[in-house]
């Protein structure tokens, strides 16, 4: 056999599959999101899956040192994307990297556990969603009739992993007729990659993307788009949880039976504790968070794209002052803003992440990572963070010294008070706001938009921490005005005497505001003006 090819992966090889599958993914990512747009889908498989690859290898970056061996490498590579990877396909690669992981037990992973994890994949598929789709399902029992056809010793582990990528693609093909699977083209790639790297060679990879250009000309004539996301899935949901085995069969099963679309990756220890990753669409956010075990790292957000969601900030501030913009391209999905929401109630989950937010419920200190990614990922490096308390917006910060720590990116505090509602007021106002296209004034103009469309919101809320009733009393009757649009009672237990306090002064000024009564910690009376 020539020395040109591999026929171990050490460590250091496993770094560069990640590389060759990042880079690919990144150049394929509009293609894909394009896809899915035929669909209706999530219009950002393309995006999402190069995010999480793009994560993946910062972390690897951020570790430092020469990589270990192939063992300590895939299971730093899993936890890595298990951490950070976004969407649906972000959590069929990390359970791809999870196969390869679990065959990784010596310092290389040699011919024999390549194509155990080549036999595994077929269930390594199953066990992702809800529903697999027959594309996945398809190029994954292929791949793994030819690690079963290879006899021992195996000879030419770069020739089976060849023909295990050309079956898995041949498969594709056939399975396509018109639309192609955004997602089994992302299988494709990352099974590409393994085979670029055995062959030391970007050939394989050349290869997966001619074949994806040419399905594309059978897809030219599709004209099926959804302008929404499919009913029921509204909102992404996306969290981790400790959880035994019982009660994660018993939650899995709930789910499914509600006909919900759902990918998952995680598994249990010997004494049947584990912890799983789960990615839902869902209409009702709130009611597909578990209500036994851990839960952590909640992550919400609308489904919607930008375009559905958003406002040209820019273009109104241009239009106000009588100019006319025309610097602004139309793009087919403009991108809003990135939000980040630092939730703490429940109570106000849907209303935030309706307006393009990254909702990120009960964030705490380990929610850093996750937070400091979605800085990362923001259009031209710019993030606005909204906090809901002080130890919320500590976590901010340390998720902004993690992220400077890969590249300069500006994050918009959010301002004083804080509060849930406030938080609900300024995600509002400045999440559905478009990017501007500026070109090197972008992140200039973005910041300077984000930091307006704060302090605008700011001023419409009122908090009273003071909570006697006769206070309260004297202090709505004097901030109650024309224009007024919410009032909200938080309150860890009922308390009759201050919403009697609240109706009077209402009554007082002929307001009839409907009250809001949220069981909540800190107490609090919150005004909304509009």
């Amino acid at each position: 056999m020539s020395d040109t090819y591999r026929s171990d992966l050490d460590g250091a090889a496993l770094v560069e599959f990640v590389e060759r599958t990042s880079t690919s993914l990144d150049a394929l990512a509009p293609f894909l999101d394009d896809l899915n747009a035929l669909r209706g889908s999530d219009f950002d498989t393309g995006t999402n899956a190069a995010r999480s690859l793009a994560a993946i290898k910062r972390m690897v970056d951020r570790s430092g040192g020469a990589p270990e061996s192939a063992s300590a490498t895939m299971e730093a590579l899993t936890i890595y994307s298990r951490s950070a990877a976004q969407g649906h396909v972000g959590l069929l690669i990390t359970n791809v990297l999870a196969a390869l992981a679990k065959v990784a037990k010596h310092e290389t992973i040699r011919p024999i556990d390549l194509r155990a994890f080549l036999v595994s994949l077929p269930e390594t598929i199953k066990g992702s969603f809800s529903q697999p789709a027959s594309e996945l399902m398809d190029m994954a029992s292929a791949a793994a009739e030819v690690a079963k056809d290879t006899p021992d010793p195996i000879d030419a582990v770069h020739i089976m992993i060849g023909h295990a990528s050309m079956v898995s693609q041949d498969a594709l093909i056939e399975a396509t007729s018109g639309w192609i699977n955004p997602g089994a083209c992302v299988l494709s790639v990352m099974i590409s990659a393994l085979h670029s790297v055995y062959e030391r060679s970007g050939n394989p990879l050349s290869v997966v993307q001619d074949m994806m250009r040419s399905l594309a000309q059978t897809a030219a004539g599709l004209r099926d788009h959804s302008p929404e996301p499919h009913r029921g899935a509204e909102f992404s949901v996306d969290f981790h949880v400790d959880f035994m085995r019982e009660d994660f069969e018993e939650f899995r099963q709930m789910l499914t039976n509600r006909g919900l679309r759902f990918s998952l990756q995680g598994s249990a220890d010997a004494l049947g504790m584990g912890t799983w990753r789960f990615h839902i669409d869902t209409a009702t956010p709130s009611s597909v968070l578990p209500r036994t075990g851990w839960v952590r790292h909640i992550v919400v957000k609308d489904a919607r794209y930008g375009e559905l969601i958003g406002y040209d900030e820019l273009a109104v501030q241009q239009e106000a002052s009588g100019v006319l913009y025309l610097s602004r391209p139309t793009w087919q999905r403009p991108e809003t803003v990135r939000v980040i929401a630092l939730l703490r109630h429940e109570h106000f989950l849907e209303e935030v992440a309706s307006t393009g937010a990254h909702v990120v419920l009960n964030p705490i200190s380990q929610d850093a990572v996750v937070i400091s990614e979605l800085m990362l990922s923001a259009p031209a490096g710019v993030s606005l963070v909204l906090a809901a308390d002080e130890d919320a917006e500590q976590v901010a910060k340390r998720a902004e010294k993690l992220a400077k720590l890969s590249r300069d990116i500006v994050v918009v505090k959010d301002e004083y008070p804080l509060s849930d509602v406030a938080v609900s007021v300024c995600a509002a106002e400045a999440a559905p706001i478009f990017m501007p296209q500026v070109g090197d004034r972008t992140q200039s103009v973005t910041t300077s938009i984000l930091e307006s469309s704060v302090r605008r919101a700011k001023g419409r809320v009122v908090i009273l921490d003071d909570l006697d009733p006769d206070t309260v009393n004297n202090q709505l009757v004097q901030l109650i005005g024309y224009g007024l649009e919410r009032v909200i009672m938080m309150t860890p237990r009922p308390d009759p005497l201050l919403r009697h306090a609240i109706e009077m002064a209402l009554e007082q000024r002929n307001a009839s505001t409907f009250i809001e009564d949220v069981r909540a910690e800190p107490a609090q009376v919150v005004l909304v003006n509009g």
